[in-house]
């Protein structure tokens, strides 16, 4: 919301698709080592950190992933490459797209550590550090300052919370977690990153691979009017994601009887917390159809944002 209201729309819109596919591009790349870490680290103990280590080397090859879409994106995403230009493009998705992995990367092995009350502590940082971030760009007035701003406050908290689980978070865990031990083979995580891969390229897909596709079809303004009402709806995501990983990471080392109990409570929940939201979450008549990027008249994308708010109540 912030970024539509200090940013043109067009350039709200091109930054907005790079994130979104930069994000994209991140979770497919690293092998759903997110789910793998929440699965093995609660049981992992004393390798718990060689496991996490192993983790972020296949998030850190997202870089290729990202660097594969740089170098086709004349053929798959033109108006990037007409904003920011090659280089610059194939620089922000190889360093971007790895930093990106692990960072989601590291927010599941703190659930699995029993740590996930540090969670939205780190979130809410990471949200501070943007703000602060997007206006100096803004001030500046540097046209990629949407991206560069995710970018940098990235890399900050990633620095931040590995040198502390590195160096001192997992090594305690691995200790006090040590009674309960399972032994961990790479065919045994090979065969549940298989299992759940599928299902976790669609997830991605379906949150973040939409955006650029409004941006070939409808040009930057109106990607820039989905970015806003997409970023409403990814926090309504998250819910059911959350809620998921708490539980793989308290059903790993209980008894299997137990896992079938707990995934009927969990979906009991999501759909407690879930079902409401889209009733009473505040309209974005007045959170996106006011910003810079809704503000044309007759514009079909901010026709479109303002008719799907139509039954959500105004604050």
């Amino acid at each position: 919301m912030l970024a539509a209201r200090l940013f043109p729309p067009a350039q709200l819109g091109v930054n907005s698709v790079a994130i979104s596919t930069m994000m994209l591009l991140g979770g497919v790349a690293q092998l759903n080592m997110t789910y793998a870490l929440l699965r093995f680290v609660p049981v992992a103990a004393r390798v718990a950190r060689r496991l996490v280590v192993a983790g972020y080397l296949v998030g850190g090859a997202a870089a290729l992933a990202g660097a594969v879409f740089a170098l086709g994106a004349d053929l798959w995403a033109e108006e990037l490459v007409d904003a920011a230009g090659h280089l610059p493009l194939l620089v922000f998705f190889v360093v971007a797209t790895p930093l990106w992995s692990i960072f989601v990367i590291q927010d599941f092995v703190l659930t699995g550590m029993r740590r996930a009350a540090l969670v939205p502590v780190e979130n809410l940082v990471f949200s501070v550090l943007k703000i602060a971030l997007l206006l100096l760009a803004a001030a500046v007035a540097v046209p990629g300052g949407i991206a560069l701003s995710w970018v940098l406050s990235v890399a900050l908290i990633v620095i931040g919370v590995n040198g502390w689980l590195l160096a001192r978070g997992l090594p305690r865990f691995g200790a006090d977690a040590a009674d309960r031990a399972l032994p961990i083979t790479i065919g045994g995580i090979a065969r549940f990153v298989r299992a759940d891969y599928a299902g976790a390229v669609f997830w991605q897909t379906a949150l973040f691979g939409l955006p650029v596709l409004v941006l070939g079809r409808l040009g930057a303004e109106q990607a820039a009017v989905y970015g806003i009402v997409w970023t409403i709806a990814q926090a309504l995501y998250t819910v059911s994601s959350s809620m998921g990983q708490s539980m793989v990471a308290h059903s790993s080392a209980a008894d299997p009887s137990a896992v079938e109990a707990a995934r009927r409570a969990m979906v009991r929940r999501v759909f407690t917390w879930s079902r409401p939201r889209p009733w009473c979450w505040p309209s974005p008549r007045t959170a996106c159809c006011r910003s810079s990027a809704c503000s044309t008249p007759g514009r079909a994308a901010s026709r479109w944002c303002c008719w799907r708010s139509r039954r959500c109540p105004t604050w």
